[in-house]
């Protein structure tokens, strides 16, 4: 499960799992797992709001999880997920920029 939450107070955002796909979508497309995405992915949710992506990722390999509201993710509101074939447990890994 992914807990999203809206922490942005001028735009809407939502939140969609997909396959690490090239070129990047300008907007909603088919989840890489059921269930894998928010409410109103084009839409967006407004301030404060919340809503949890329940799935399983049943299929190792690299993801995105991608803000769908169009032309969010082509403006780099996106981070990676990665599915291993061996973890057992989710594993944070920090990144620096």
């Amino acid at each position: 499960m992914i807990k999203f939450t809206n922490k942005d107070a001028n735009l809407t955002h939502s939140a969609e799992v997909v396959d690490s796909v090239k070129p990047m979508p300008a907007g909603p497309m088919d989840p890489a797992f059921p269930r894998a995405a928010s409410a109103r992915l084009m839409e967006g949710l407004g301030a404060g709001a919340s809503d949890s992506l329940r799935f399983v990722a049943s299929k190792p390999g690299t993801y995105l999880i991608f803000c769908a509201v169009p032309g969010h993710g082509l403006a780099g509101m996106w981070l990676r997920l990665k599915v291993s074939a061996t973890d057992k447990r989710p594993t944070l890994i920090a990144t620096t920029s």
